[in-house]
């Protein structure tokens, strides 16, 4: 990806977007008060459609980066939004962009479910490991977390139960909230022509 000045301002600005739609963030009662869930990944999709894949996990990187310092779980949290949303968004958006169909709106929801799928097999991956046991050493022992979980959903019983009720659906929630705005949004978004991209961000 070569990245001009008029990317590079749009990077910055989705960035910045992001960062400040994260202070926007609630908890479910279906799921652990720790757990929260926020939009700002909306914007880094939308980065990734009208700029690039990898510019997407640009502006994921920038924006936990710049939440570091505001973070309530000594970077943890912000750790496990990149290593998930990055993957999330990288596979919706070059799917979108690599897959050839009649009908342009048909790849990117194709994208979408798929990257959604990446997202929960990912949210279980690195929540095993790192995650889990950085938070357990740093913020609350494991077992706290599924006694605290077990509350919620009695069949919570163990790390493993854990990953599989409470933060499989969580990630898949959460993914799939963001993908219907940012597909409602980006359909609106492709009709201004400052983002025709192929003329005027070259």
């Amino acid at each position: 990806m070569k990245l001009t000045t008029k990317k590079m301002v749009l990077i910055a600005s989705f960035a910045a977007i992001s960062v400040v739609l994260m202070f926007f963030e609630t908890s479910l009662p279906i799921f652990p008060s720790f757990l929260k869930i926020d939009i700002s990944t909306v914007i880094v999709l939308l980065s990734g459609y009208i700029i690039s894949p990898v510019s997407a996990i640009i502006v994921a990187l920038i924006k936990d980066f710049l939440h570091l310092p505001l973070s309530q779980t000594e970077g943890i949290g912000e750790l496990a939004d990149f290593l998930v949303s990055a993957p999330f968004v990288f596979t919706a958006t070059i799917i979108s962009k690599k897959l050839i169909m009649k009908k342009k709106v048909y790849a990117t929801i194709i994208g979408l479910i798929v990257g959604i799928a990446v997202s929960g097999v990912v949210a279980i991956a690195v929540n095993y490991w790192p995650i889990l046991p950085l938070y357990s050493k740093t913020m609350m022992p494991i077992e706290a977390i599924v006694k605290m979980a077990a509350e919620i959903n009695p069949h919570i019983v163990d790390k493993l139960t854990l990953l599989i009720y409470v933060y499989l659906p969580f990630n898949l929630l959460k993914f799939s909230l963001v993908s219907v705005l940012a597909f409602f949004i980006y359909l609106k978004v492709i009709k201004i022509p400052l983002f025709h991209l192929n003329k005027t961000l070259k």
